[in-house]
């Protein structure tokens, strides 16, 4: 295709059209008076060659015109919105068209465009409700698959059903309804030596939490049980225990001792 060759009337036409026609527009014109075949974006380069100025602010050439749809597509668009849901106006369209937008084509459009469907989603004032002066007449069912009294759900466990917690692993017992449970370890524990002092935790000599036999169990201050396992001597054989337990409680002694020793000095 031979190099266009723009004459000085063609530069001074497509300024004085380029005040008030967009590119496609001035090309299209451009041609119809010098029978030239001009095209949309080498009229574009001839503004930038020939220093053409449309006098517009940025970006108000293309206001209001959409690279994805037609003047007719964006009439539809805007006709139709008010009555249809974005999904129902994409299936209109295309079969109007015989094109194939998306649902988020249209979305984009009346968002960018900000056209409003005049849709709020809320009931208008003085709408009357489909059940109005229905009540007692038992026409929605609201009461008819309610529980009872008593009504006992299909989960229901009987009391003394041994369940494991999941979150630690230890062994719960159903007590009492509806849905009182207890720790066996410490409810055997309490059958046999009484209530748990405050401070105290119950432990398992072997690490088993399921073994909640009475010989595997052991009272510990929650102080020592805490330097114990600090210490990495919770994991000890059983009969080791008590061991690892002065061990944890000499522990305690010197730090409690080094404090005093401290605030002493600093007094």
């Amino acid at each position: 295709m031979p190099r266009l060759k723009w004459s000085a009337e063609m530069i001074a036409y497509g300024r004085q059209l380029y005040l008030s026609h967009d590119y496609e527009e001035c090309a299209r014109l451009i041609n119809e008076r010098f029978g030239t075949q001009v095209n949309r974006d080498q009229f574009r380069y001839a503004t930038k060659n020939y220093k053409m100025r449309c006098g517009r602010p940025t970006g108000q050439m293309n206001k209001g015109r959409s690279s994805v749809f037609s003047a007719e597509q964006q009439a539809f668009i805007r006709e139709h919105y008010s009555a249809l849901s974005r999904k129902d106006l994409t299936a209109a369209i295309n079969e109007q068209f015989g094109t194939s937008f998306k649902v988020s084509q249209i979305s984009g459009y009346v968002r960018n465009h900000k056209i409003n469907s005049g849709r709020t989603g809320h009931f208008p004032k003085g709408n009357v409700p489909f059940n109005a002066g229905t009540k007692g007449q038992g026409l929605t069912g609201a009461n008819r698959t309610s529980f009872k009294k008593g009504h006992r759900t299909h989960n229901t466990v009987p009391v003394g059903t041994i369940s494991v917690e999941t979150k630690d692993g230890f062994l719960k017992i159903k007590v009492a309804e509806p849905n009182q449970w207890e720790f066996i370890h410490k409810r055997t524990w309490e059958q046999h030596h009484g209530p748990i002092p405050d401070g105290w935790v119950v432990s398992f000599l072997d690490g088993d939490r399921t073994n909640c036999a009475i010989e595997n169990l052991e009272l510990v201050e929650r102080s020592v049980m805490a330097v114990r396992n600090r210490m990495g001597l919770s994991s000890v054989p059983s009969e080791l225990k008590p061991v690892a337990n002065n061990v944890a409680k000499l522990k305690i002694a010197a730090a409690e001792a080094k404090r005093k020793l401290k605030k002493g000095k600093a007094a």
